[in-house]
This record gives C-alpha cells, sequence and structure tokens, in this order.
C-alpha cells in the first residue's frame, strides 16, 4: 500500500499578450514538495523490495507563438 500525500500543480495563463499571438504560461508541479511513491514492488519473501519515486517540484514558464495570427 503506497503512503498518503498532499500536494498540487498550479498554472497562470495570459493569452494574446498585448492583443497579439502570444499565450503564456507561469507553472508550478508538486508545490509542497512531497516525496511520492507511485509505484512499490515488495517481494521481500524473496529478498527485493524496489520502489518508484514521481518527480521532485518543478516550476518555468510555456510561450506559445501562434503563427499566421490569433486563430486560437
Amino acid at each position: 500500500v503506497l503512503p498518503k500525500v498532499t500536494f498540487g500543480n498550479a498554472n497562470l495563463t495570459w493569452k494574446n499578450i498585448g492583443q497579439g499571438p502570444v499565450d503564456a504560461v507561469l507553472y508550478v508541479t508538486n508545490i509542497t514538495n512531497e516525496k511520492m511513491f507511485t509505484h512499490i514492488n515488495d517481494q521481500s519473501t524473496r529478498g527485493f523490495v524496489s520502489y518508484s519515486v514521481d518527480e521532485q517540484r518543478q516550476y518555468g514558464i510555456r510561450v506559445k507563438y501562434r503563427f499566421g495570427g490569433l486563430a486560437d
């Protein structure tokens, strides 16, 4: 059984910056920076236990340019 964790992600989107064909997104993943196990393979009777750990907090910006105008 995987342990219980609390986490969240957030996005802040700005579309059509300056009435132009440019969008920007600020994002944060795993805001609480929790160490999360996504999978546990427990074969302790054979002497083997493995864990898969999810990614740590990430943050950044995504920028999108729409060639040809404001079609979006």
